[in-house]
């Protein structure tokens, strides 16, 4: 999984695993899966 977020350009991605959830974490379990995808929302996208 790691490599998946490597390839991404600039540096602009983040591994999060979260045990327990399958393909459909936002569904799955919100209270779990939104709160670090908002925090990594509000950081924004970095200029190269």
């Amino acid at each position: 999984m790691k490599f998946i977020a490597d390839t991404i350009p600039n540096g602009n991605a983040k591994l999060h695993l979260i045990a327990g959830l399958g393909h459909v974490p936002h569904m799955e379990a919100p209270e779990k899966t939104n709160p670090p995808l908002i925090a990594f929302l509000k950081e924004g996208i970095s200029k190269p």
